[in-house]
């Protein structure tokens, strides 16, 4: 097998750095390495090698801004195996499920000599493009990011589980999904031009008009703001009705965590905590209280009873405007009386897992048996590598401080001129002062050692230098700026 690279870039560290460590860690088991970092420094690494492969999207959501065309020809020219993944690529409005799946995956590029693959989350995503030419390069693999959920893999939660549980006791998880209307400062505006321009790009204005993309985006944030209103009054009720149990509620990575903090402040029994990733609060929490949130599938695949409060079931537009999935799982209910009746059923009876009736496996191929989306992604990578002419090359240099920073220069500028025109200059100062109260997080050295001491792979290396990580098995030297003759 020729020595292979695989290259994966992060877009939201809380959801993805978790199972990436995890591919990497099975990958580098079969021989393959792996360096996992940022978009702008996946990127300056690309641009130095050769004959790697790169695991995931492109840098946008939709993956067809000018910068992701040239992302793409420059795949082309170095050689570059581009297995599409999605990070988001299963759950959307029922409405529009077609509209969205065609807008993250850009059926344009399935024709390029660099996408060797295009991996699914299940069926009900690849059943969009039965009719492509390019079928052979589909493959339903699910998302790795729920094989984590499983109970086999619950020792990598053991000691984040027990902080938790001594730092909030024993305690129902509320997550929220808010964003559009308690919207973080570093993503855009549910109502924004940004919004519009990214349906534009995903081909809206192929099945719909101008008008018609304006009015979807104005009835699904209406949807939302009145789900938001009834959620956090719904919130307080609960904290005081059960005065004996704790509330640990988790904002979405999107969502403003300074709004919850200041309209839940005064209550003794609900605690606001957004670190790190929600799997292990999902693990160490009695039941989850959610609405329409991803955290539902997560939480049924960990074995975790699931509340579904959703207030707008019976809104004129509800259907169209319910997200695929996440709105049918765990026990819904629709008004604050269905809300403290489960959960006080559930708390009576010691917190019972009550499976959901609802079959997610078309959507996600994770909900079917036994099927692990790492195992068959690494599989396909492999295949892969066995069939390569050339070994996985980057030039050596591209960690040196020299090149760390030019990169990092020139990185920034162009973040400096994205927020001025994504946000303006007003929500651009918000970005620079959030200290904390945004999309963006980081990991500190010590998490990423903790994390993967409990992932604890046999004859794998994990080095982190320069803010990238490289995973690489033992005595390995293809990889950390070590190029082979």
């Amino acid at each position: 097998m020729k020595k292979s690279i695989v290259l994966q870039s992060v877009d939201s560290p809380r959801r993805d750095m978790e199972w990436r460590l995890f591919m990497a860690a099975r990958l580098a088991e079969r021989g393959i390495s792996s360096i996992i970092g940022s978009k702008s420094a996946i990127r300056a690494i690309h641009a130095r090698s050769s004959d790697c492969i790169f695991l995931g999207r492109l840098d946008s959501n939709t993956g067809r801004t000018a910068y992701d065309r040239d992302y793409v020809k420059e795949m082309e020219k170095k050689g570059t195996a581009l297995f599409f993944l999605h990070d988001e690529g299963g759950l959307y409005y029922k409405g529009e499920y077609e509209d969205w799946v065609r807008k993250i995956y850009p059926e344009e590029y399935f024709s390029s000599e660099a996408v060797r693959k295009v991996l699914f989350w299940g069926d009900a995503q690849r059943e969009v493009f039965a009719n492509s030419i390019y079928r052979e390069k589909f493959e339903v693999t699910g998302f790795p990011r729920f094989d984590l959920c499983k109970p086999e893999f619950s020792r990598i939660d053991t000691i984040a589980v027990s902080r938790l549980k001594k730092k909030y006791g024993s305690f129902v998880l509320i997550c929220g999904r808010f964003a559009a209307v308690n919207m973080v400062a570093d993503d855009p505006s549910a109502l924004g031009k940004r919004s519009f321009d990214i349906r534009v790009e995903g081909g809206a204005l192929k099945t719909k008009n101008r008008e018609e993309i304006l009015r979807s985006m104005f009835a699904s944030w209406e949807k939302v703001s009145l789900e938001f209103s009834q959620f956090v009054p719904a919130v307080a009720r609960l904290a005081l009705d059960f005065p004996d149990l704790n509330f640990v509620l988790r904002p979405h990575p999107a969502e403003k965590e300074s709004f919850y903090q200041d309209a839940f402040g005064h209550f003794d029994n609900i605690f606001i905590d957004k670190s790190g990733d929600v799997r292990p609060f999902i693990r160490a929490s009695k039941a989850l209280i959610h609405s329409e949130c991803t955290t539902g599938l997560e939480a049924e695949l960990s074995s975790k009873s699931t509340i579904n409060f959703r207030p707008c079931v019976e809104h004129p537009s509800s259907y169209k405007y319910e997200v695929a999935g996440v709105s049918d799982i765990g026990v819904i209910v629709k008004d604050y009386n269905g809300l403290k009746r489960e959960l006080s059923e559930i708390s009576d009876q010691g917190f019972h897992f009550l499976k959901s009736e609802y079959d997610a496996s078309n959507l996600a191929l994770n909900f079917r048996g036994l099927s692990l989306s790492v195992d068959i992604i690494c599989d396909l990578i492999e295949d892969f590598s066995i069939s390569k002419k050339k070994c996985s090359r980057i030039k050596p240099g591209y960690n040196s401080l020299s090149f760390i920073r030019h990169y990092l220069i020139a990185e920034a500028k162009s973040f400096v001129k994205f927020l001025l025109r994504k946000f303006g200059v007003e929500r651009f100062k918000k970005v620079l002062v959030g200290k904390g109260d945004l999309k963006s997080y980081e990991y500190t050295e010590e998490q990423l050692n903790e994390l993967w001491s409990t992932l604890d792979p046999e004859n794998v290396e994990f080095l982190q230098r320069d803010g990238v990580i490289f995973v690489c098995p033992k005595a390995c030297s293809h990889v950390a700026g070590k190029v082979e003759d």
